[in-house]
Order: structure tokens, then C-alpha cells, then sequence
């Protein structure tokens, strides 16, 4: 088998008072597992990014208003890190298809780290609020939340990404651009895959099995007693 490292991590918040000073608890936010390869590795594409070329994006067409998302959710230019996100008709073969282009801020996240870390960071944030604004939009138009206030939507959250892999240490170029689909969607269930681009073609970066589920009253109790 391959060799991996398994990493486990807690995310926490700083708990504030009604009147908003910070106080000395801490909120959990999220938990995770990690399987890391022992080694490098590039990543091979998910499919052949020419059949989503110049025929197909001139039949793409917006499915929502980028920046008034981001005024909604309230998040500043360094975490706006889509500038376009639209969708294919269905010309890829039993499965919703997205495009995109990443934005001039996305360059700002994490713009002390060295490069290995910042550029597939950045990239990676980018592909799941693209995904997380997919859910979003469909959520809304079927009445299941208010417009444009939920990250990712109300009644869905992310719970799992699959195997991400990315180019060490690139020579970026800028105009990097993700293409997207989904590869499951049902009532409870949505998968999507995406990999990143830069304007040469060059593979950058690949996400399998980006995984959203619906959050029941029943899984949000259990889900808060395991924290207590």
C-alpha cells in the first residue's frame, strides 16, 4: 500500500460576550481527519480540460451574483476569491458542470506563507466556495433558506474531501480558472470534483469527492452532545 501519515485536527473559536468582548472559552467549530502522503506527488487530471474549452464557455451562463454573495456572507476582498463562477449546459455527460476564474484577491490569502503552502491554500478555498455556492443557489431557489446569508446553505455543510493533490511549487502565471462537477446529488448527498488550471493549461491543482450533506435536526442534536 502507499504510505501515509494520519493527522487529526480541532478547530475553535474564541467565545464572545452579549456585549462582544472575548471571554476565555472556546467554541469548537469543526473537527477533521487527515491522511497525508509520505511524499510528493502531482496530480494527474481528472479529465481532459480541452473538452471544456472556447465552444463551451461561450454557452456558459452566470447562476448568481458573485459579489453580492460575498456582501451577504460578509467576508472582506481577502477571502473574495472567485471572480466568476458559471455553469455548462449539459454537455458533459451525466453530470452538472461548473467553470470559473479565480480572482486578483485570492493572491492576498496567506501571502507570508512560502509558496508551497499559500498558492494550493488559496486555490483550494476558492474550489470549495464554489461548490458551497452551488448548494447555496439550488437550496434557495427551492425555498430551503434565505438568499445569499449561508455558507454553504442552510441545511447543508461540508463534511469531507477526498484526495487533493497539486503541482509542488509552480511558476504561477495568474489567471488560474477550475472547472467543476458534480458527480452525486440526491436529497441528502451531493459529491463535486474540480482541478485547477492556469492560463497556460497547466495542471495546478485536482479535488475528488468534495462531499456536502444535508444536516437533519436529529444529526445536529447528536452532533452537539458530542461536543458537550
Amino acid at each position: 500500500g502507499v504510505m501515509k501519515r494520519l493527522f487529526r485536527a480541532r478547530l475553535t473559536a474564541r467565545a464572545l460576550s452579549v456585549e462582544g468582548r472575548r471571554l476565555d472559552a472556546f467554541d469548537p467549530v469543526m473537527e477533521a481527519t487527515v491522511l497525508a502522503a509520505a511524499r510528493e506527488s502531482s496530480p494527474s487530471p481528472l479529465w481532459d480540460a480541452g473538452a471544456w474549452g472556447d465552444s463551451a464557455a461561450a454557452n456558459r451562463r452566470s447562476i448568481l451574483d458573485i459579489d453580492a454573495r460575498y456582501a451577504a456572507l460578509g467576508l472582506g476582498d481577502p477571502w473574495r476569491l472567485l471572480a466568476a463562477l458559471s455553469v455548462l449546459p449539459g454537455n458533459t455527460p451525466g453530470r452538472d458542470a461548473f467553470v470559473g476564474t479565480l480572482s486578483r484577491q485570492a493572491y492576498l490569502l496567506a501571502r507570508d506563507c512560502g509558496k508551497c503552502y499559500g498558492y494550493p491554500l488559496r486555490m483550494l478555498e476558492a474550489v470549495i466556495q464554489a461548490a458551497s455556492f452551488v448548494v447555496a443557489a439550488e437550496a434557495e431557489r427551492c425555498g430551503e433558506g434565505p438568499a445569499g446569508g449561508h455558507f454553504p446553505a442552510a441545511g447543508w455543510r461540508l463534511t469531507a474531501a477526498g484526495t487533493i493533490l497539486f503541482t509542488p511549487a509552480p511558476s504561477l502565471c495568474g489567471d488560474e480558472r477550475f472547472q467543476m462537477r458534480r458527480s452525486w446529488k440526491d436529497e441528502a448527498l451531493q459529491r463535486f470534483d474540480a482541478q485547477v488550471l492556469d492560463a497556460r493549461g497547466r495542471l495546478l491543482l485536482t479535488v475528488n469527492f468534495l462531499e456536502f450533506i444535508r444536516q437533519t435536526a436529529d444529526s445536529a442534536h447528536a452532533e452537539t452532545e458530542a461536543h458537550e
